[in-house]
């Protein structure tokens, strides 16, 4: 099986988290599985050949997106959403797996628990999360029906499925029709949940049964990786260390 990872940053996100990304998938993954960066306004220093620079062409999508009048968090998370989009359309490989530019490896992952995580009959393998309520200005609001939004910040996805094109021209459309203004909110991860509610359930495999809202190191991924999440990261003591 043919796996390669994905991940995105810009000069000040490298800076804070995503060098301590890169150092740790060098030091625990073997030169034959790929870190694909896209790389917004830096040049990586990275020489190793497994850690591959995609720059941040993103397509003509994503320029006509950002020039459509939507909010700047918007247009933020939409970067991780097409940089998403382009590598599962240009990236050779059997599974793609997204990670966060703010996850850590913590130790040696085995390639066969990778071949495990998604199987041949699964097209996604995410972390759900069920949201009850949405905040507004005035508070939070009770939804009246939960909406499944996965926590994307590690997910699988396979290449060979045979609904592959369907899920990808999906997930796109809420992007290119701007049907994403009609969710929770326009975020990569509402788009997420919103196509894989639009499947049958048996084509995905769900990595946080438990529905935890903080669900990375309460999954089986939880040993190998660390992700650090906007809470941790705002408290005054946060510091990375090299694992």
């Amino acid at each position: 099986m043919k796996i390669a990872f994905i991940t995105s940053f810009n000069q000040s996100y490298y800076d804070m988290y995503g060098k301590y990304l890169v150092n740790s998938f060098v030091k625990y993954f073997p030169t034959t599985i790929p870190l694909y960066v896209y790389n917004e306004d830096l040049i990586l220093p990275h020489t190793e050949k497994n850690i591959i620079s995609m720059e941040f062409n993103l397509g003509d999508n994503y320029q006509e997106f950002i020039r459509r009048n939507h909010k700047s968090r918007i247009k933020i998370f939409a970067k991780k959403a097409f940089s998403w989009l382009h590598a599962c359309k240009n990236i050779d490989a059997d599974r793609i797996i997204w990670i966060d530019s703010d996850c850590q490896v913590i130790q040696r992952v085995p390639i066969s628990f990778l071949e495990s995580i998604c199987p041949d009959d699964k097209l996604t393998a995410h972390m759900g999360i069920w949201y009850y309520d949405k905040k507004t200005r005035e508070g939070n609001v009770k939804l009246n029906t939960p909406i499944y939004c996965p926590e994307t910040g590690f997910n699988v996805v396979n290449k060979n499925h045979k609904l592959f094109n369907n899920f990808i021209e999906r997930y796109e459309d809420y992007y290119v029709s701007d049907k994403g203004v009609k969710l929770r909110r326009f975020y990569d991860n509402d788009v997420f949940g919103a196509v894989v509610k639009s499947f049958p359930e048996e084509n995905f495999v769900e990595l946080n049964p438990d529905y935890h809202k903080t669900p990375m190191r309460r999954t089986i991924l939880g040993k190998y990786f660390e992700h650090y999440k906007g809470k941790v990261k705002r408290q005054e003591n946060f510091l990375i260390k090299e694992k």
